[in-house]
């Protein structure tokens, strides 16, 4: 992910750009969530197939948000955001 943000003219604010690759498959990507949402996330959604965008904790309230990666629920999923 790019983290220039181009549109606002500072770090972590403004537009995001993401690259996808390109050719021939080398996994298959999940399309679903499988399994309880854990704790303070109140949402998931599949943006693309390799990207899972999910409803949390604001950084403020739960600093340790980010490691939900590591949760059985999201284990296959290459690429998580929290929103």
């Amino acid at each position: 992910m790019d983290t220039l943000d181009y549109t606002s003219g500072k770090v972590n604010e403004g537009s995001k750009s993401d690259y996808l690759g390109l050719g021939e498959a080398t996994r298959d990507l999940p399309t679903q969530v499988h399994g309880e949402l854990p704790g303070g996330v109140s949402a998931a959604k599949v943006f693309w197939r390799r990207c899972l965008v999910l409803q949390g904790r604001t950084y403020a309230e739960d600093a340790e948000q980010a490691r939900v990666w590591a949760e059985p629920a999201f284990a296959r999923w290459p690429l998580i955001r929290i929103a």
